[in-house]
């Protein structure tokens, strides 16, 4: 069967690599998405020149020597004119915030987060569970960590992480050493009518792992752990909630082994 986009994406998102594709000067990068895994695998000197690519875009002239030098090796850098905030689009100013609270990483600075706070299934987004749970952090006990990837999703191509981690200062740095997908699956999206989605997904397909020689290194900014009311729907709920990159997650599960079970 042909591969979907959908699909092709999917399986681009294992290695985590828009934000290096990007500081390689694909500039169309920016429009196809940066995740917080993307971002998270990037040096903090990284992350000031993909923060700055978004303004070399659209022609800046920088007074940095060193940015001046690096967008120069790209054709599509043509410096015009200083551009300000208000050049930009509401999405490019998004992920400028984003990596901004990147670059706040700092191993050397006062640990607030302990591991033993962490154990549990952490769901980003939601404080609820809806038909399924979404996608998180699942602390297994003070060094394994697993992503899980949402259960809502109807293209599951990419089925998480396994590694372990550690807290140093204010990062959370998570060692993937494997990880698993599935195989052949049909290009639904083109032959399949929508409603048949389900009944077809992941037919005649199986589920490969894929373990690293060297570890996948994702490191995350990480905030200290608290317990808070949230509104939802009108409902007050108590929730223990953690900020880890650029979203909140909520820990849903005390006992991360239930999602196993």
């Amino acid at each position: 069967f042909p591969y979907s986009k959908n699909y092709n994406n999917a399986i681009d998102s294992i290695l985590a690599a828009n934000g290096q594709k990007a500081l390689c000067g694909d500039i169309s990068i920016f429009e196809k998405g940066i995740s917080d895994f993307d971002l998270a695998k990037l040096s903090n000197k990284d992350l000031r020149f993909l923060r700055n690519m978004i303004y070399a875009k659209h022609g800046h002239i920088f007074t940095s020597e060193d940015l001046t030098k690096y967008y120069s090796n790209f054709e599509w850098y043509k410096p015009v004119r200083k551009v300000s905030d208000t050049d930009l689009t509401e999405n490019e100013l998004k992920l400028i915030e984003r990596i901004k609270l990147f670059e706040t990483r700092n191993e050397n600075s006062k640990t607030k987060t302990k591991n033993s706070e962490l154990i549990g299934f952490w769901q980003d987004d939601l404080p609820v569970v809806a038909a399924g749970y979404c996608e998180g952090f699942v602390f297994l006990n003070d060094s394994e960590l697993n992503w899980r990837v949402s259960e809502m999703g109807t293209l599951k191509a990419f089925y998480g992480y396994e590694g372990t981690y550690e807290i140093k200062g204010n990062v959370l740095i998570y060692y993937v050493k494997t990880t698993a997908y599935l195989e052949s699956v049909p290009n639904y999206e083109e032959w399949i009518p929508e409603f048949e989605t389900y009944k077809y997904w992941g037919k005649d397909s199986h589920l490969n792992t894929i373990t690293f020689g060297v570890p996948l290194v994702f490191k995350f900014p990480i905030s200290t752990v608290l317990e808070k009311d949230v509104q939802w729907w009108g409902y007050i709920i108590p929730r223990v909630t953690t900020q880890i990159g650029s979203d909140e997650f909520y820990r849903i599960l005390d006992n991360p082994e239930e999602l196993y079970k």
